[in-house]
This record gives C-alpha cells, structure tokens and sequence, in this order.
C-alpha cells in the first residue's frame, strides 16, 4: 500500500489531469482526489461489498466499505487485476473492463493471464463517468457490529455519487479555460 500511494501521490498537482490520484473509504464515505483538482476530497455514500461470507453470517451483516487498500487499486492492482470468484475468465474480463476506464497500461507490473499486459493505469474520471463503470475494489468485508470484525472478504465497485460531483467541477474548471483559449 505504501509503495500505491507513493506512485500515485507523485501524479498529484497536474494542471488539467482528470487522473484519479486517491480513493479510499471510511465506512460512511468513499472518497476520491483528482490530479488536476488538488487536495479537495469529492466523497458519496460508501458501497457494500459482496462476497465470500463467514458462517452464520448474512448480507445484511456487512458494513459499508472502508479502509486505505482501495490505494492499491488506485494504480491498477488489487481487485482491478484479480477475481473474487478465482476464474481466470472473470479474471481477465474484469481486467479487460478496468483498461476502458484508464488512462494506459504499467510498463512495471505484469498481467501473465493476458499476455503480460501491464495493469489498467490511470483511472480516468471523465472515462469512468462517460462509460458508467467505477473500478472494482476488494475488500475485507467488516461487521456492523463492532465486536465482531470480519464478515468476510469481498470486492465491489464504489458508487457513481463521488466521481460525478469530480467531474462537475472538472468541467466547470475546464471548460472556461478552454473557452478562454478559444
């Protein structure tokens, strides 16, 4: 995780970048930054994961999703690279998914199950919000009730709320410049 928020902390600052440099939720929200945008936090309503379930537990025993990993697939590993369900398919269809909403692909990481692709880089915020398609994120699923920790584990894609408010302010960022340079 540290070495993810070092390689995406040095894409941060780019004037009229709408790469996605941080998302990470807390239980309540998730939130992103975008490159171009500075440190302004555009947060929506946390999702809940789905996944492989500890007995006797249910659904409606997960909490809302939360922690730092999700920084993991802010670079393009993580659940954009993998499959809960463990079939290479699913594998590689997530991963083919995860290329239409980023901006390249790591020359330093390697995918073997596709031909040593590098993994999706660079989520792009306008392409996320074009294509209606958010990363896929795993997560270790909490309990509501704070005594016992662990539901289970999981993944899931953030809700839209977060990169749409981003992108408002994108355009409304944006399109003056361009209006200006016009």
């Amino acid at each position: 995780m540290a070495t993810c928020k070092a390689i995406a902390d040095a894409g941060n600052g780019i004037p009229h970048s709408s790469i996605i440099t941080t998302m990470a939720r807390n239980g309540t929200e998730f939130g992103i930054k975008i490159s171009g945008l500075g440190e302004k936090w555009f947060t929506g309503l946390a999702g809940v994961g789905r996944g492989f379930l500890m007995p006797g537990i249910t659904p409606a025993d997960v909490n809302r999703d939360m922690g730092d990993s999700a920084i993991t697939e802010t670079v393009g590993l993580g659940g954009t690279v993998k499959s809960l369900s463990g079939s290479n398919l699913d594998t590689i269809d997530n991963t083919l998914k995860m290329y239409s909403i980023a901006h390249s692909e790591s020359d330093s990481f390697l995918t073997p199950g596709i031909d040593d692709r590098g993994p999706p880089l660079g989520f792009d915020l306008l392409k996320i919000v074009k294509t209606n398609t958010t990363p896929t994120i795993n997560s270790g699923l909490a309990h509501k009730n704070m005594n016992r920790y662990m539901a289970g584990t999981g993944s899931l894609h953030p809700p839209m709320e977060a990169f749409i408010k981003a992108a408002v302010e994108f355009s409304e960022v944006e399109v003056p410049l361009t209006q200006m340079q016009s």
